[in-house]
């Protein structure tokens, strides 16, 4: 398995899994984060961003921890760097198939109100993805 940091920090608190999304062969777990600060990934911040981390599947998870991934390799950070409406911080984010025909599952992220983002899969994503830029 894989130790996730304290949940009580809102890290991990909506977690999906994503069919294979970069072309492995392996899916991938997606998790929530709002207003989870990034850094050493640890803390719970009412003024930092709303974040999603794509983890990329493993052939053996046994023993990991989330902290020692290695970013951009091991997994991905979707960031939203608005402030959300206070009444929904998320709504439903996950796979949405293949929209775009490229053979690869497609993300919809949604960090609240009536809009979303829809992540189109790739082999590689840069350490950080900043939601506005797509």
């Amino acid at each position: 398995g894989m130790m996730l940091p304290n949940l009580a920090d809102h890290f991990g608190s909506t977690i999906v899994v994503v069919p294979d999304l970069n072309g492995d062969g392996r899916d991938e777990l997606l998790l929530s984060a709002p207003h989870f600060t990034s850094g050493s990934l640890g803390g719970w911040n009412p003024a930092a961003p709303l974040r999603w981390y794509l983890v990329y599947g493993w052939e053996n998870w046994a023993g990991e921890s989330i902290s020692s991934l290695t970013p951009g390799e091991d997994y991905v950070e979707f960031v939203w760097n608005r402030e959300p409406p206070a009444w929904s911080a998320f709504n439903p984010s996950g796979p949405i198939g293949d929209i775009n025909g490229d053979g690869l599952v497609d993300l919809y992220l949604a960090p609240g109100g009536h809009s979303g983002y829809v992540v189109f899969g790739a082999a590689s994503y840069s350490n950080s993805v900043d939601l506005q830029t797509l």
